[in-house]
């Protein structure tokens, strides 16, 4: 778990498995797909990848979402699939700050690109 400040935390969304549905609704939101399809997908996320972080408040809503993978056969590699806040939490620096979240997290893990 990355502490940002007292207000976000990012945490990997299969240690808080009580908010996929909150998860998948802000990412159907933005890129509708079906439900099943969505929570499949979130369900795959591990300590080993891919790992989907998500950015909560204090109160556990999910204002942002990022899948992270590695690359096939690169060494110490990933690459971020999506990124996604909550469009009524845009333009205050969640994304970045989200994103940072992602660069601790990774390099926690060895990963160095």
């Amino acid at each position: 778990m990355t502490t940002i400040d007292r207000e976000y935390v990012i945490v990997p969304i299969h240690l808080r498995q009580d908010l996929i549905q909150n998860c998948c609704t802000l990412l159907n939101s933005e890129w509708p797909r079906s439900e099943s399809a969505r929570l499949k997908s979130l369900n795959e996320s591990c300590d080993d990848f891919p790992t989907c972080l998500i950015l909560i408040d204090t109160k556990d809503s999910v204002l942002g979402h990022c899948k992270i993978l590695l690359f096939p056969r690169v060494r110490h590699s990933c690459f971020i699939q999506s990124v996604i806040i909550d469009y009524r939490y845009r333009s205050q620096g969640l994304g970045s700050r989200l994103l940072q979240g992602v660069e601790e997290y990774v390099a926690k893990k060895g990963i160095k690109n």
